[in-house]
């Protein structure tokens, strides 16, 4: 898989600013680590191999949004991954895009955290499916990176009390410490 930076542009403010996202390269099952830097990006920064393609489809009929997501997310456990720091791609926002808008929505919002819900359902049964389990490191960093996210999305709907935004954080480090010295992590 080869991915790329975009440049976003807002047509209503023509408003145009490029997307930083850390830029990983190469096999994530033999560097578990990289998994913590990698960010999936939209389709229309992506290119695939066929044949790695293959390796996931059929994508399942119950995603109904966010099949890209489902690609893009888990083709590193099938191939290694390149990034170009060229810009490729402009993506329009427009205000009716299906799954970018106001972060204060929140019924907006719940939905996407719905859809990203099944989305990982359906990533997970495909890992566990090829023999994948949560005590593999790149596995545990998956899916640990996936509960952060997921929870941190969960703040958009309903902002956390700081016990809570607390044991998020200590979540984070642990999750974070395959590549921390220990005493970092302490």
């Amino acid at each position: 898989m080869v991915y790329h930076r975009m440049l976003e542009w807002n047509v209503e403010t023509s408003e145009r600013c490029e997307t930083k996202f850390p830029l990983v390269h190469g096999d994530v099952k033999t560097v578990p680590d990289l998994f913590l830097s990698y960010e999936p990006q939209a389709t229309s920064c992506i290119a695939f191999r066929r044949a790695s393609l293959n390796a996931l489809l059929p994508i399942p009929e119950h995603i109904k949004m966010l099949a890209d997501g489902y690609v893009v997310d888990l083709m590193p456990f099938v191939s290694p991954i390149l990034a170009l720091t060229d810009v490729l791609t402009v993506y329009r926002i427009h205000g009716k895009n299906a799954f970018y808008n106001d972060k204060q929505a929140t019924e907006f919002n719940k939905n996407r955290l719905k859809m990203r819900h099944v989305l990982l359902g359906a990533m997970g049964k495909w890992l566990a499916d090829h023999g994948y389990t949560r005590k593999q490191l790149p596995v545990w960093i998956y899916f640990n990176c996936w509960d952060l996210f997921l929870e941190s999305e969960g703040f958009l709907i309903d902002p956390p009390s700081r016990p809570r935004f607390f044991w998020w954080l200590v979540k984070k480090n642990h999750t974070d410490s395959v590549r921390q010295t220990w005493r970092f992590t302490f």
